[in-house]
């Protein structure tokens, strides 16, 4: 596989339970297998009761495993209002990538809440998002490195309905 020097600081944010953690742990090692430092980080407030959650990941050269505010390459959010709350993590030049029903001054929008719940995967959102974020700002990470990653680091319960979101993500960005 050719390798491509990939410099990027995403910084992920939601609620417990909606994936923060897996979508982090995905990135990291997709990063890792194309040949990249990986340094990655992750927050866990009230996760259990519906409270934020973040997840910093950092492909490239990089000491630190946080993001410093207003410096995040790409911020993905896997809600809107904790999207909205750390709009401030973004670099000037930033991208957002945000699950909504509302554009509401974000970069990229997809309803990925609904898509999964259409199609009876609600644990599915993050790798909905992740299609998106494929799709819009990773040269250098591809479609089929994330179905691998997703294959070998999903619940096996979960793996088929992860890999199919993806791919609605990816297909409808």
């Amino acid at each position: 596989m050719a390798t491509r020097k990939i410099d990027m600081q995403i910084f992920i944010v939601g609620t417990g339970g909606q994936g923060v953690v897996l979508l982090g742990r995905v990135l990291s090692e997709m990063g890792s297998r194309v040949s990249h430092k990986v340094i990655a980080s992750e927050t866990h407030g009230m996760a259990m009761r519906g409270g934020s959650v973040t997840a910093s990941v950092k492909i490239g050269d990089y000491e630190s495993p946080l993001i410093p505010s207003g410096s995040a390459d790409v911020l993905i959010g896997l809600d809107s209002l904790e999207a909205r709350n750390h709009m401030y993590m973004l670099a000037t030049e930033g991208i957002s990538i945000v699950n909504t029903l509302e554009p509401d001054g974000f970069d990229y929008t997809m309803d990925a809440t609904g898509m999964a719940m259409r199609e009876n995967m609600p644990g599915s959102l993050n790798m909905i998002m992740l299609g998106l974020f494929l799709k819009v700002a990773v040269p250098g990470l591809d479609l089929q490195l994330a179905i691998s990653v997703i294959n070998d680091l999903s619940p096996p319960r979960f793996r088929n309905d992860n890999v199919r979101a993806l791919n609605m993500g990816f297909s409808s960005a």
